[in-house]
């Protein structure tokens, strides 16, 4: 029985040769196709997980246009679950780019490395009048390190209060808290004139301008800079 069935498929094969290696090869790209989507994406994973612990990405973001204060901050620290909470400040400006003006968000950075930018050349600024850009920003504008850049406070305008909080997926783990005053209480800039001292990439937006799609956040604005609090 065994032998009679070996036969025949030795004889279909040999008067099938075209389909059956049609089939065969087919079926082998399809494994091997199904194998490398599941390895990607598990790489991928992996790898924002790994990038986001260590930049140490906030799980939550807490957003004021009416001002925040330490005793906020205070209150959110001692929340249940809650590790870390730590403020932070944001403001919007713009800068000569592509022949016209772009739009700037410039944030502190913080003094714990809570939501830390990831630095891909030179340095993150160490005194005041140094300033951290992304990729993005000198693609555009053809500066490199060690060029100035002008940054022109925005005129304050009426903003709806906005609270964001976006937890990362469900865990046992404590959360971390960036708590960030957007709002009147807003200090203005106290300088215009920058030197560029690093090029980093916003953990909170891995996909903007073209590096990524923002897993965290959508921003309108053009380019995220960074500078000492």
């Amino acid at each position: 029985m065994n032998t009679a069935y070996r036969k025949d498929v030795r004889r279909t094969v040999a008067g099938h040769k075209k389909r059956f290696f049609s089939l065969l090869i087919i079926t082998t790209l399809g494994v091997a196709m199904f194998t490398g989507l599941q390895a990607s994406c598990r790489d991928l994973r992996l790898s924002a997980d790994a990038l986001f612990d260590g930049q140490k990405l906030f799980d939550i973001r807490v957003q004021s246009t009416l001002g925040l204060t330490g005793e906020d901050v205070a209150a959110l620290a001692a929340l249940d679950g809650v590790e870390q909470a730590e403020g932070g400040v944001s403001i919007n400006a713009d800068t000569p780019a592509q022949g016209g003006t772009g739009k700037v968000e410039v944030r502190t950075l913080s003094g714990t490395g809570l939501n830390e930018p990831y630095l891909l050349e030179g340095s993150l600024p160490a005194e005041p009048g140094q300033i951290a850009v992304t990729q993005k920003y000198l693609d555009d504008t053809g500066k490199t390190l060690g060029d100035t850049l002008t940054l022109i406070p925005e005129e304050d305008e009426e903003e709806e209060e906005e609270e964001e909080e976006e937890p990362a997926a469900e865990t046992d783990e404590d959360w971390d808290i960036q708590v960030e005053d957007t709002g009147a209480s807003e200090p203005a800039l106290t300088r215009t004139e920058f030197t560029i001292t690093g090029v980093v990439l916003d953990p909170m937006d891995v996909n903007s301008g073209g590096t990524a799609s923002a897993f965290r956040v959508s921003s309108n604005t053009d380019y995220t800079f960074f500078v000492l609090a």
